[in-house]
């Protein structure tokens, strides 16, 4: 997500619901006027620290518990509702591929553009990042000036492959190295 209550908003503003799993929803780095969560957008939050619900924005509804076994209850509901369904959401889910493909090839572009500057960019050097990385390394981000640029260039379907701090950069990645570690079972390292 954008790091501005406006842009978040602006992405939003597509929804009618937002569905938010684990941790504080909707944060912003750096202020701009208005709501995050756009007027006509609900918003549901599932969390295992009850402090997280409600804590910024309201909720429509709010659930405090495991996140996979409360994924897991309404799936039968759900699968009742959506019966007949199918199409529209593959259709839907089809658009969303190549939306995203149209945004990766625009964002490659702008970096392809910007190689040979005679300063390298943010863009150029995170696009460089994520290529040299690849999908399969854990990434603790705090570098604030490549971090947006970086997120469109990863393609991982890894849950754990990407963690990036809510605010701010004065060492979180290292002070977090330890628990990431052992979630991730990945050597140690040294920041």
């Amino acid at each position: 997500m954008p790091t501005k209550a406006s842009e978040i908003a602006e992405l939003l503003r597509a929804y009618h619901a937002v569905f938010v799993l684990g941790g504080k929803s909707l944060i912003t780095i750096l202020y701009t006027e208005g709501s995050t969560v756009p007027t006509g957008c609900d918003l549901f939050h599932t969390s295992a620290d009850v402090r997280n619900l409600g804590r910024t924005y309201a909720t429509k509804f709010a659930v405090v518990g495991d996140i996979k076994a409360s994924l897991g209850a309404p799936l039968p509901l759900l699968a009742r509702r959506l019966a007949g369904r199918t199409e529209a959401y593959a259709t839907l889910c089809e658009a969303a591929r190549r939306e995203q493909k149209a945004r990766r090839a625009r964002l490659a572009a702008a970096a392809d553009a910007a190689f040979d500057a005679p300063v390298i960019t943010p863009l150029v050097a995170a696009r460089e990042m994520a290529r040299a990385i690849g999908s399969e390394i854990a990434i603790i981000d705090e570098a604030v000036a490549t971090s947006l640029h970086l997120r469109g260039f990863l393609n991982s379907n890894s849950t754990r492959h990407y963690s990036f701090s809510l605010g701010g950069a004065l060492g979180w990645a290292c002070r977090q190295r330890s628990a990431f570690r052992s979630a991730l079972r990945v050597p140690n390292f040294r920041c």
